[in-house]
């Protein structure tokens, strides 16, 4: 590990630990809060400059990496906070929020019965925020194959956290038919034809060698492992801090969320053959799922629309047998691996023309 990522790991861990354990009055924690703020960006700013798209876009990409990097700092200062002065501060940005998230709350499955009615009644504004979604998502895997996976993932994810957060709870129609094949296909669809249309770079996520390149399989690995994240967090995040399903923050989040993944992933497909290429935007990433998951956790007292109940071992026992099966199977590649040079890449080929005359 190098020394820059070894400083980046160590700072996440103790900006985590202070923010967790910090709860001294909201004057305190706010000056704490802003210092580790500036700390945030400072970190950012010392790590390697990255561009995946090249130059021609180098001014979209910059504008997309600090806006990215002032909402998670933002995410940071919330972090030092308590869950009562989070939600205060939350509600200055928007009058209508501080309020406590209902138990009572719509939930989608009110009503199973297969009927044309019930189906009408659930094309709401969560349906067409699907098809947005998954029409913005298409640009970042930009794999056909990899996108259905992650479509059929997010319905099993709801599945596994339904006894959770309510908000989960859907009838089988709305996941099967709503969810994956009237929205998630449909825009999936349509957002490859846009690349394939303007030839815009296609990756290629799950292929012949995912299983057996040691870099692409730890690459899909780290894509699932944020998709997860990324997912459960915009959930709970939002109703951690009393924010309801239709307001502009949750918008907001999703947008930040895109650009940033835009480029992280372009970054992670570049990494699979290019050993030079930059990770500032992967661990901008990885920071940001941290640090959401911390607040999720720091804010559950008075959290409103969630559950305290056991996970069943039917649900918890195949995630971990997953879990656990595919991280052996990243060490059985990582060990057999062979050495690379440690000769930069110019000095390697010249070496190589060298041998050939």
């Amino acid at each position: 590990m190098s020394f820059h990522k070894l400083m980046f790991w160590t700072f996440t861990t103790i900006i985590i630990y202070l923010a967790y354990n910090n709860d001294e009055g909201l004057e305190v924690n706010s000056k704490r809060g802003v210092l580790a703020a500036m700390l945030f960006i400072a970190m950012i700013g010392s790590l390697k400059p990255s561009d995946p798209f090249g130059e021609k876009y180098g001014a979209i990409f910059r504008i997309q990496l600090w806006l990215s990097v002032t909402f998670i700092a933002i995410l940071v200062f919330l972090g030092f906070q308590n869950e009562k002065d989070g939600r205060y501060l939350m509600s200055l940005g928007d009058h209508r929020l501080g309020k406590p998230v209902t138990k009572d709350m719509h939930t989608y499955d009110d009503n199973c019965e297969f009927e044309w009615i019930n189906i009408v009644d659930n094309l709401d504004h969560y349906y067409w925020g699907h098809v947005i979604n998954w029409l913005l998502a298409t640009f970042l895997v930009r794999d056909f194959w990899f996108l259905n996976f992650w479509s059929v993932l997010d319905e099993i994810i709801e599945l596994s956290w339904q006894h959770k957060l309510p908000h989960f709870r859907e009838c089988w129609w709305d996941h099967v038919l709503l969810d994956v094949l009237l929205s998630n296909t449909v825009a999936i669809i349509v957002g490859m034809f846009i690349i394939k249309k303007f030839k815009f770079q296609q990756y290629s996520w799950f292929a012949k060698d995912t299983f057996t390149n040691p870099k692409k399989f730890e690459a899909v690995l780290i894509v699932i492992i944020v998709i997860i994240g990324n997912f459960l967090n915009n959930f709970f995040l939002m109703n951690q801090l009393w924010v309801p399903p239709k307001c502009w923050m949750v918008v907001y989040r999703l947008l930040i969320w895109f650009m940033l993944g835009h480029s992280a992933f372009r970054e992670l497909h570049n990494s699979i053959t290019d050993s030079q290429q930059s990770y500032q935007l992967r661990y901008l990433t990885y920071f940001t799922i941290v640090i959401e998951t911390l607040i999720s956790i720091k804010f559950l007292p008075d959290c409103g629309n969630l559950q305290n109940e056991n996970t069943p071992i039917y649900i918890w026992l195949p995630w971990f047998i997953v879990a656990l099966l595919s991280f052996l199977w990243w060490i059985k590649l990582q060990l057999a691996e062979p050495k690379k040079s440690l000769k930069p890449p110019h000095q390697e080929k010249n070496r190589k023309e060298k041998k050939k005359d």
